[in-house]
């Protein structure tokens, strides 16, 4: 079952138990209803590989903020 409806500037769309990249980006972007955020941070605290996705996310993200301080 899918909800595709805003409460908020949350998302509420199902969030899948392992390995669910959708998941992680729309956590890193803060998309994610808070129980959502819960289950998706639980998961990622035991699996590695999405650690792995997470760390890239916030290495990517300050790489954009810096170039973009560099064009300023």
């Amino acid at each position: 079952m899918s909800v595709f409806r805003r409460d908020g500037p949350m998302m509420r769309m199902p969030v899948k138990s392992a390995c669910d990249p959708e998941a992680l980006s729309r956590l890193f972007d803060g998309e994610l209803a808070p129980e959502q955020v819960e289950q998706c941070r639980a998961h990622a605290a035991e699996c590695e590989s999405c650690r792995a996705v997470l760390a890239e996310y916030r290495s990517l993200s300050r790489e954009t903020r810096q170039l973009g301080d560099e064009s300023a």
